[in-house]
């Protein structure tokens, strides 16, 4: 009888045991899941607010071209080499800038959150509606009085996330001066405008990369073309 007694004790210590282990190993592959779960939800954000690839490196645009085709030994790029530039409230970044003075651009790339830039614009401006359409218009500004607003862009669009590719042109690059970009809500293109940014775009104190292409490149990009904006601002 004892030895009965304890053959059941024996397969119900052994059952515990197995119960104990599956539950371990369930929270193990939870744990697992977990963390999987954590870095694809990272990984996919970073995609998504990654500057699309062709919105990086000098875009050869058709003035670019012609003015690499009219002087080859004279055509520069100079990068920048702004990699990040973040206002303090987070609300636009400036990256991938270029000047190219034989051509007369400025080249940048401009990124702003669908959602959180959107809303903050709206509380500001008390919109009811949310704003379709290029919402944001840009300037360039340099320190000698030139301001520069005509330019063409060209739009991507990731979940949450709006990118542009500005190009200025008829930019009279001066070396000496320092350009700022201004960044400002379309409807309200003043001194007084709510949502308004200003970036160091070009700082003439800083050394810069100045290359020397080979041969003229292309892109695959479509421009529209931004009117200038005429305002108080811009006679100034």
């Amino acid at each position: 009888m004892d030895m009965y007694d304890d053959d059941e004790v024996y397969e119900e210590d052994e059952g515990k045991l197995s119960v104990g282990k599956i539950i371990k190993k369930c929270f193990k592959w939870i744990a697992i899941l977990i963390i999987v779960l954590v870095y694809a939800v990272i990984f996919v954000r970073l995609y998504f607010r990654g500057v699309p690839g062709d919105f990086k490196g000098f875009t050869w645009t058709d003035g670019a071209v012609a003015a690499f085709a009219s002087d080859p030994e004279n055509f520069e790029i100079i990068d920048i080499g702004l990699t990040e530039a973040i206002d303090d409230d987070g609300l636009y970044e400036i990256s991938n800038a270029y000047i190219c003075p034989s051509a007369g651009e400025v080249q940048l790339t401009v990124q702003y959150n669908s959602r959180s830039t959107i809303n903050t614009l709206m509380q500001l401006y008390s919109l009811t509606e949310r704003p379709t359409g290029e919402v944001f218009v840009y300037i360039l500004r340099g320190d000698d009085g030139s301001v520069y607003t005509d330019y063409q862009f060209s739009a991507k669009s990731r979940p949450m996330n709006e990118f542009r590719r500005i190009i200025f042109t008829g930019v009279e690059f001066d070396p000496e001066v320092q350009y700022d970009v201004e960044v400002y809500y379309g409807g309200d293109v003043s001194e007084e405008s709510l949502i308004s940014r200003f970036f160091t775009l070009y700082d003439n104190e800083k050394d810069n990369l100045i290359t020397k292409p080979d041969k003229a490149g292309s892109t695959n990009l479509d421009f529209s073309s931004q009117p200038a904006y005429i305002s108080k601002l811009t006679e100034e």
